[in-house]
């Protein structure tokens, strides 16, 4: 019944991450100026990675705040980013036009 709802091991998240940003081992892991050696044992599941580690790398590769949550539960940690104050493009676009909207009342107001 839940077998559809286990999770990748987080070195493989990372590795489907670093393999979107078209990086190789050795690029990420001069931009995070970690070893090739310790990026592949961490991609492989030989070494679990630090809460930080896991976020350094993250944020060399742009992985977005919601998505960092998920690297770091399938590590075994904790989320660190609420939900509710992460961005999201439906809610930017409705508080930019009700923004927008409040500015055009204000202008027919003023004129």
């Amino acid at each position: 019944m839940f077998a559809d709802m286990t999770v990748q091991p987080v070195g493989s998240q990372l590795r489907q991450w670093r393999q979107r940003r078209r990086l190789s081992q050795l690029d990420l892991a001069g931009e995070a100026a970690i070893s090739a050696r310790h990026l592949s044992f961490v991609e492989t599941g030989r070494s679990q990675p630090s809460r930080e580690m896991i976020l350094h790398l993250a944020e060399q590769l742009a992985v977005p705040m919601r998505e960092r949550n998920v690297l770091l539960v399938a590590a075994g940690y904790a989320p660190i980013f609420s939900e509710r104050n992460l961005p999201c493009a439906w809610s930017d676009t409705r508080r930019d036009r009700c923004h927008h909207r409040k500015s055009q009342a204000l202008s027919l107001l003023c004129h």
